[in-house]
C-alpha cells in the first residue's frame, strides 16, 4: 500500500495518533493536518471551526489548550508526547490556513511550554524551538542571539547552523532605517553630498553583510557538504559577490549531487565560460555537451553555449599563434582546436536545424554564418 492510502485510511478511521506518526515517519509537510488531528488528538475540537459566529467563543478557548493531556495523548510515552508536541509546535509557525492563523502564535506557545515542562529550558530540543518561535514573530536578533549560543555549545549543530544562515539571507533583503535618521528623499539639494556619504555608508554595510552570509553558509557547508540546495546558495552568493570561480566551485558540488540533471551541466558550464581562459572553456564546453547528451531535445540554453566557448576557444588559439612560433602547448592546443572546430560545426548545425523557417531564422543563421570557420 502506498503512504498516501495508508494516510487516507487513518484520517478515515480519525486515528490521530496515527496520521502524526505517519507524517513524521515520511516527512511530510502537512501543517494544517498536523493541527487537524494534533488538536483533536488533544480534545480540542473548538479550534477547528472556522466560523466567523464562534470567533469570539474561540479566543476565549484557545488560552485552554493543552491545560491538561487527556485520554489517549496522555498514555503515551514522554518520548512520543514530546515529539508530538514538537510537531504541534512547527506545524503551527508553518501554517498558512485561515482557520488557524488567529491563534498559531498561541497554539506554539501552549505546546512550547510543555516541551519546556518536559526537557527544562536549557535543553537544544527547546531552544531551537523557541528560536524557531522567535523568528516566527520577526524577533531576529534573539533567535539569532539563540542559534549563536547553540552553536557555541556544539559547532556541529547542523540545524542552528542553518537557520543562523537563514536569518542572514533574509535580513540582507530587509529594508534598513538609517542610524542617522535622514531621509535620503527629503534631503535638499545642497545636501547632496551627505546622500551619496550615506549610500556608500550603505554599501559597505551591505557588503560586511554579504562576508557574514558567506561565512555563515562555510561554516554550515563544512558540517553538511552533502546538502546541494546549500550549494546552490553558495553560487548565487559567489555570483552576487562577482566570484565566478567559487560559482563554479560550487556548480561542480551540485553536479556530484545530480549527475544526471541537464540543468546542473548547463549552469555549470556556464560558470566556466564565464570565468573564460582556454582551461575553463575546455571545462565548460564539456558540461555543455554533456547537458546537451541528457536533454539533447529541449536545450537551446547548452547549444548556444556550447557555440560560444567553442568559438572562444578557436579565437584565442589564432590570436596566441599570430605572428610568432608555437611552443609546445600550443602544439597540443592543436588537437583540442579539431575538437572544437567539430564542436562548433555540430552546434551551428543544430541551432540552424531548430530555427530554420522561424521568426528568428534570417538572425541566428547571420549569427551562425561570422562563426564559420
Amino acid at each position: 500500500m502506498e503512504p498516501d492510502q495508508d494516510l487516507a485510511a487513518m484520517i478515515e478511521k480519525s486515528d490521530h495518533l496515527g496520521v502524526l506518526r505517519h507524517i513524521r515517519a515520511f516527512k511530510l509537510r502537512e501543517p494544517d493536518l498536523v493541527l487537524h488531528h494534533g488538536t483533536l488528538l488533544l480534545h480540542q475540537p473548538n479550534l477547528l471551526t472556522d466560523s466567523t459566529d464562534q470567533q469570539k467563543q474561540q479566543q476565549q478557548q484557545v488560552p485552554s489548550l493543552l491545560s491538561s493531556l487527556t485520554s489517549q495523548f496522555s498514555k503515551i510515552d514522554e518520548s512520543e508526547r514530546l515529539a508530538t508536541l514538537e510537531q504541534l509546535t512547527i506545524a503551527a509557525l508553518d501554517t498558512n490556513s485561515s482557520s488557524y492563523a488567529s491563534h498559531s502564535t498561541t497554539i506554539a506557545e501552549r505546546t512550547l511550554a510543555q516541551i519546556q515542562d518536559l526537557v527544562g529550558k536549557e535543553s537544544v530540543r527547546y531552544r531551537n524551538l523557541l528560536a524557531l518561535c522567535l523568528e516566527h514573530q520577526g524577533n531576529f536578533t534573539d533567535a539569532l542571539a539563540i542559534y549563536n549560543s547553540l552553536v557555541a555549545d556544539n559547532p556541529s549543530n547542523v540545524h542552528a547552523l542553518r537557520r543562523k544562515y537563514t536569518i542572514l539571507r533574509a535580513q540582507q533583503y530587509s529594508p534598513k532605517g538609517d542610524d542617522d535618521g535622514i531621509d535620503d528623499a527629503a534631503a535638499p539639494a545642497n545636501g547632496s553630498a551627505l546622500v551619496v556619504l550615506n549610500r556608500v555608508r550603505d554599501a559597505a554595510l551591505a557588503t560586511v553583510n554579504g562576508v557574514e552570509i558567506k561565512e555563515a553558509l562555510n561554516d554550515y557547508l563544512e558540517r553538511n557538504g552533502s546538502d546541494a540546495s546549500a550549494w546552490v546558495e553558495m553560487t548565487k552568493i559567489c555570483a552576487e559577490a562577482g566570484d565566478y570561480s567559487g560559482a563554479a566551485y560550487s556548480g561542480e558540488e551540485i553536479v556530484l549531487s545530480a549527475a544526471l540533471n541537464a540543468e546542473s551541466h548547463c549552469a555549470l558550464g556556464e560558470w566556466y565560460a564565464t570565468v573564460g581562459g582556454r582551461d575553463n572553456w575546455k571545462a565548460a564546453r564539456k558540461h555543455f555537451s554533456q547537458s546537451l547528451e541528457l536533454d539533447p531535445e529541449n536545450n537551446l540554453r547548452a547549444l548556444f553555449g556550447l557555440v560560444s566557448v567553442a568559438e572562444y576557444f578557436l579565437d584565442d588559439v589564432e590570436v596566441a599563434g599570430t605572428g610568432r612560433k608555437k611552443k609546445k602547448r600550443e602544439v597540443v592546443n592543436e588537437e583540442d582546436m579539431e575538437m572544437a572546430k567539430d564542436l562548433l560545426k555540430f552546434g551551428t548545425e543544430k541551432l540552424s536545424a531548430r530555427y530554420k523557417g522561424t521568426s528568428m531564422g534570417d538572425l541566428v543563421e547571420k549569427v551562425l554564418g561570422d562563426m564559420e570557420r
